[in-house]
């Protein structure tokens, strides 16, 4: 679902920086 894409997404945006 969308929640589990917007979760992935701010994972990665924590690991870019």
């Amino acid at each position: 679902p969308l929640i589990f894409l917007n979760i992935l997404t701010m994972a990665v945006k924590l690991i870019i920086g």
